[in-house]
């Protein structure tokens, strides 16, 4: 592109949704431009495919002198980010209905967080991308609360407090990297990260920050709480592109390929391993089709946080496992926007035979790709993580078991689909239920259709050269025995009519935490009480001490002032004297 061309086409792309989010305030735009939302998106997705990586743009009235451009790891996040949040804004138009009350405040908070989400991807300086990264984060609290209902204000209340917390530890990482580097630009904040000696504060601070985004465990909360209250296009976007922000700060500062951290590596794909197995036996117990779907989120995220640990445990792989997440990232984020998507169209009225079988293919085509079903993105995505964890352990022998058990985490996503299927799978409506608008069936299609073709469309993905030597389609009976085996099982609980013997609440951990937090309230409550009367002891005891005190001068006062009368003093006097005497004459 042209020098001039890009020195607009970078901020209309991040910066037109959130202008038209304000003239939302204007009553007599608000229909048209409510209308027109959805293609405030195109700009950035014409970007993700037509900008020259490495291209710069210099803002300099607006932050610190903001920068944006595309790099391949940004370019590859914008394709599939721009391409969900278009989507899903299609399908708001059809979805939010035109007597909704909070119309204008759900579009006025999904645009913003459009914009915070975009502008964060093409940021190349550290306080624009800051910035930018807490308008989408604060924004998203209006989707959260849109219906205004009591779990909706509960599910925006433990978010806000989240996202509160979180942004602290963000600008402290992103501060301490820049400061290390003496660089503010986010490609470079890796390399200080890894020469820093505070590398580890900075690390922890970045994993705790953006772990809370990405629905890391054990900070994941509020992501089984939010999606089932949000709207279905916010929730697609919640899941599909909101939470790969989080993964998108990681890459930014974990040195990936830099430098070997062996600490790092195992604690990540420890706590990746555990939130894909732990989420996928919390969601099995669910009831609700979203909240099913928050929780397989929360399981694959775990695996992409599998695929960091295990980059930094060899850098020399770094670049090959760069490639499994973009590729995971955009596998997941296409198929869970179409799954939370399909949600919406379960819930009206299809008419006619083909439109119904269509429809049923469009339910099982995403779940199928997530289970990584042969020839769809979820194959390639997991093949090449599988591929990575062997070339690890090679080297790591501590990565040895990783790749049988990214297999048998496998096995969970293939129950947490069906459980997902068998939940929404379409039933008789009444004929009151709404008809599918054709913006909510087009934007619904358009996203099935790419899952169908990501298989041979991540091969073209800007930026991404796909060099992984798996060289498997998902043919294998090798890497299709976790997708058989999780069939099965799904066969015989269905068949056999097993009922669960527990179930977890929405949130899971959270009622611990809140357990926590009232305990350790009450008692530093207590220990301020006792403080409190342990203080009240002391000054009563001082100011008893005190006034005896001045008991005591009062009394010496007296006595003075008795001594230095004349007729006392010349008694004492001559008394001293005939003592002295009679001293001097022993």
């Amino acid at each position: 592109m042209h020098i001039w061309t890009d020195t607009f086409i970078y901020p209309i792309a991040v910066f037109l949704p959130a202008v038209v989010a304000v003239l939302l305030a204007v009553p007599r735009l608000r229909r048209v431009l409510i209308v027109l939302g959805p293609l405030t998106a195109l700009p950035a997705l014409w970007l993700a495919f037509t900008a020259d990586t490495g291209t710069q743009v210099t803002v300099p009235w607006l932050f610190f002198r903001a920068r944006f451009g595309l790099d391949p790891t940004a370019q590859g996040f914008l394709a599939f980010t721009s391409l969900v949040w278009l989507a899903a804004a299609v399908f708001a138009t059809g979805y939010i209905k035109k007597d909704d009350p909070q119309r204008g405040r759900f579009w006025a908070g999904f645009l913003l967080a459009m914009s915070g989400n975009f502008g964060l991807i093409m940021a190349s300086d550290v306080f624009s991308f800051y910035f930018l990264f807490a308008l989408m984060s604060f924004s998203s609290f209006a989707l959260i609360v849109h219906s205004g209902a009591a779990d909706a204000r509960r599910a925006g209340s433990v978010y806000i407090w989240l996202v509160v917390i979180g942004e602290a530890f963000v600008f402290s990482a992103l501060l301490m990297a820049a400061h290390a580097g003496g660089s503010v630009s986010v490609t470079e904040l890796a390399k200080g990260v890894a020469a820093s000696p505070d590398r580890n504060l900075i690390l922890a601070l970045a994993f705790l920050g953006f772990g809370i985004k990405a629905g890391a465990l054990p900070l994941h909360v509020w992501l089984p709480l939010a999606h089932p209250v949000a709207p279905t296009p916010a929730s697609a976007v919640l899941s599909g592109c909101m939470i790969k922000a989080g993964l998108l700060g990681w890459l930014r500062i974990f040195p990936l390929g830099v430098i070997a951290l062996p600490g790092w590596g195992i604690l990540l794909i420890v706590l990746g391993l555990s939130a894909a197995v732990a989420a996928v036996l919390v969601g099995l117990t669910q009831d609700k089709p979203k909240t099913v779907l928050a929780y397989s989120s929360i399981s694959q995220m775990g695996v992409m946080t599998t695929a960091l640990g295990l980059g930094l445990l060899v850098p020399e792989k770094g670049p090959k496992i760069w490639q499994v997440i973009i590729i995971y990232a955009a596998h997941h984020a296409v198929a869970k926007g179409a799954l939370f998507l399909s949600v919406g169209t379960a819930e009206m009225r299809i008419k006619g035979v083909a439109a119904r079988i269509g429809h049923l293919v469009g339910l099982v085509l995403p779940a199928a790709a997530v289970m990584g079903a042969p020839l769809t993105g979820g194959a390639l995505a997991k093949g090449g993580l599988k591929y990575c964890a062997a070339a690890v352990a090679k080297t790591a022998p501590v990565a040895a078991p990783v790749k049988f058990l990214i297999s048998l985490s496998a096995v969970g996503t293939v129950l947490i689909m069906v459980r997902f299927l068998y939940l929404i799978w379409p039933r008789r409506h009444a004929d009151t239920a709404p008809r599918v608008s054709t913006a909510a069936h087009l934007s619904w299609t358009l996203l099935v259709i790419a899952v169908a073709l990501l298989y041979g469309w991540i091969n073209f993905l800007p930026g991404l050269p796909v060099s992984i030597k798996q060289g498997d389609p998902g043919l294998s009976l090798s890497s299709q025995w976790p997708l058989l085996v999780g069939l099965a099982i799904s066969a015989w609980v269905i068949l056999s009519k097993f009922r669960r013997p527990f179930s977890f609440p929405e949130g899971d951990v959270l009622k611990v935490y809140v357990r926590v937090l009232t305990a350790s309230r009450e008692a530093a409550l207590a220990v301020t009480g006792k403080l409190a009367e342990a203080q009240q002891r002391l000054r009563v005891r001082v100011s008893d001490i005190f006034f005896a005190a001045i008991d005591k001068a009062k009394v010496i006062e007296t006595t003075a002032l008795r001594l230095t009368a004349w007729p006392v003093f010349g008694v004492v006097f001559m008394t001293l004297l005939v003592m002295f005497f009679i001293v001097m004459k022993l």
